[in-house]
């Protein structure tokens, strides 16, 4: 499970969580826009 802060270019946020098949060294995703991903264990 993780936690997604998404902040578009009109600086509005929307944070979602997401069940996520990610590398475990892997600590951000970037699409159109940028993506702050905090992890809980």
């Amino acid at each position: 499970v993780a936690k997604y802060t998404y902040i578009n270019k009109d600086k509005e946020k929307d944070i979602f969580i997401a069940s996520s098949f990610m590398n475990a060294d892997e600590c951000s995703v970037r699409f159109n826009g940028y993506i702050t991903l905090s992890r809980e264990f």
